[in-house]
């Protein structure tokens, strides 16, 4: 819920598993949060009024967010996969994505085979049009210029 409230003072709390949070004392009660960010602006509003949205949990009122001129503090995060934080190094990364795009021929494999098709010659068309989308897709031009299913019959006709 958004209110205006008066900051008058903030003491930092502990939880019992060791983690740090704070209580913020305004003229309506104490409000709580985890948040680092919200705490800095709530300690250069100290005595001011502030526009701030909080949520009642159980006996709790969490502080959620703070509004400045109409405009949350708080910025989504961009968050970009980087496989070193990650603990995976760059042969892990490859490993997974052969994984997936193995996957994928399947997919295709199981959808669109016929029973008049060699299994083999049809599985490795499969991979070819996988390979060829990643391609595409990663903007990597191919030099194949033959069909990707030019020899596979089709019962269908």
């Amino acid at each position: 819920m958004k209110q205006t409230v008066q900051v008058r003072g903030i003491v930092e709390k502990q939880k019992k598993d060791g983690s740090k949070y704070w209580g913020v004392q305004t003229e309506i009660g104490e409000m709580n949060t985890f948040d680092t960010a919200l705490i800095e602006v709530l300690y250069q509003s100290m005595g001011k009024r502030i526009e701030v949205e909080s949520v009642q949990v159980g006996k709790w009122n969490n502080l959620r967010d703070i509004y400045v001129n109409g405009q949350s503090i708080k910025q989504p995060q961009k968050k970009e996969w980087n496989p070193a934080r990650a603990g995976m190094t760059a042969e892990d990364k490859k490993e997974k994505l052969t994984g997936i795009y193995t996957r994928y021929a399947v997919d295709i494999y199981i959808g669109t085979w016929n029973l008049n098709s060699d299994p083999e010659k049809y599985m490795a068309h499969c991979v070819r049009l996988v390979k060829l989308a990643k391609e595409l897709i990663e903007g990597v031009e191919t030099h194949e210029e033959e069909p990707v299913f030019e020899d596979v019959k089709d019962s269908r006709n």
